[in-house]
């Protein structure tokens, strides 16, 4: 029988770590900042880290992410959002990160359970396009998965649609913890 953690809450920490070593390996020389913002709203946050401009479209509307990336470049600043649950995935949790990032346009989505991917599979594998959030410049795609409470990171494996870029020290070094 695979573990589960008792409260959803208890996947923020491992989440935001995973997260962490995940934007140093991918945006070497960047300011990163990654923190567990599941009790605050977003444009607080944003204002907190004084990137409010940069999106001024999430003010007042009361976004709350459970696991935030900010990665502040040059002349840039993206966002990378996860939402975690600890039951298997369904419509409602796919709509939830769905409707935040069309209004945010992270550069990054990505839609955790420690539980699986529950019935929302079936449906992503039929209707892929449902994963969309933005076509701007390239097409940007909501990452789903189980979430490996043991591994403390995404079970590859599971993930949907198959198109992560996940770098190959990245993956090393929690294969050797």
């Amino acid at each position: 029988m695979s573990k589960n953690v008792r409260l959803e809450k208890d996947l923020y920490p491992p989440m935001c770590k995973w997260l962490q070593e995940y934007l140093e390996d991918n945006y070497r020389g960047c300011e990163i900042i990654v923190e567990d913002t599941s009790q605050v709203c977003l444009d607080s946050v944003l204002e907190h880290y004084g990137v409010i401009n940069e999106y001024p479209e999430v003010v007042g509307i009361g976004m709350q992410i459970d696991v935030l990336g900010i990665v502040k470049e040059k002349q840039k600043v993206s966002l990378f959002f996860i939402e975690a649950k600890k039951t298997p995935l369904n419509t409602h949790d796919l709509g939830q990160i769905l409707v935040y990032s069309r209004i945010c346009n992270p550069e990054k989505a990505f839609l955790f359970s420690s539980a699986g991917t529950g019935s929302l599979e079936k449906l992503i594998r039929q209707r892929e396009d449902l994963t969309f959030y933005s076509q701007d410049k390239r097409l940007k795609m909501i990452q789903i998965a189980k979430w490996d409470v043991a591994r403390n990171m995404p079970d590859v494996i599971s993930m949907i649609p198959k198109i992560v870029s996940v770098s190959y020290t990245h993956l090393r070094a929690h294969e050797t913890k």
